[in-house]
């Protein structure tokens, strides 16, 4: 699942559950499929941030090319 999936589902969830047409047992199973959700994009995001740093090393790294 992407980032983007977990996260639009989120957004769904939220809907649902600010909606209060629903019943205890279904606002819960809503509130654990968020927790789940929750942890995937958190996922996704340390898995980016880990990239990014990864990239800015390699750039801090680099050397000009000199021109003679």
């Amino acid at each position: 699942m992407t980032y983007e999936q977990a996260y639009n589902k989120l957004l769904e969830i939220q809907e649902k559950l600010s909606n209060m047409d629903i019943g205890l047992e279904e606002a819960v199973k809503l509130f654990e499929q968020a927790i789940t959700l929750s942890k995937i994009c958190l996922d996704k995001i340390k898995e980016t941030e880990g990239k990014i740093l990864v990239f800015k090393g390699e750039l801090e790294n680099l050397k000009p090319l000199s021109v003679d």
